[in-house]
């Protein structure tokens, strides 16, 4: 029974977290590297981490994915590859960050935001953010003015037009007449 009931207030407690919103990748201290996560209202995270390729997994319980893209595949700076995140099931937000290489680091829970922090073993590098790549694909997924691509879509060519008469011919023969004339195959099916 007392199982139960703190099972029932831990799911509670977990369940009114909000949406994760943003993703960061940007120099820390010396060497070290800095994620953070913004996520509106509390969570509680678990980590592990996961080899070939090297990967730190962190699942947001109690949290909902707010983010428009769900995989960043070209972050490459401070050690982290790319970052994969989606709804793992109606309450964990699963964050996969592909790593260099396996590299010590810590992970805090701070309001608004979980915040990892991990050595690189690397130069400076510049902040990445997921809400420059969200800006990108929504830039992208809009569609272009139709002036615009019909002033870019050269004329078509014309061509020399011909007239031909088969009479009782073959079909092979007739489509053997038209590849020789166009330059290209054709297959008869």
């Amino acid at each position: 029974m007392t199982s139960t009931l703190l099972a029932l207030w831990s799911g509670f407690v977990v369940g009114i977290g909000g949406p994760v919103t943003e993703v960061t990748v940007r120099p820390a201290a010396a060497e070290t590297t800095e994620i953070l996560i913004a996520v509106d209202g509390p969570v509680e995270f678990r980590e592990f981490t996961m080899e070939g390729p090297n990967r730190l997994v962190v699942d947001l319980f109690g949290a909902r994915h707010g983010l428009e893209v769900g995989n960043f595949a070209d972050v490459n700076r401070g050690g982290v590859a790319s970052i994969r995140t989606s709804q793992y099931s109606d309450d964990i937000v699963r964050i996969v960050l592909e790593l260099d290489a396996l590299a010590p680091y810590e992970i805090v829970s701070e309001p608004g935001r979980i915040r990892v922090v991990m050595q690189n073993g690397s130069a400076a590098f510049e902040p990445w953010t997921s809400a420059a790549d969200e800006v990108a694909a929504r830039a992208a997924a809009l569609p272009a003015p139709s002036a615009t691509m019909a002033a870019r879509t050269p004329p078509q060519q014309e061509a020399r037009r011909i007239s031909v008469e088969f009479n009782e011919m073959p079909v092979r023969e007739v489509l053997f007449t038209f590849s020789d004339f166009s330059g290209r195959s054709i297959v008869a099916g």
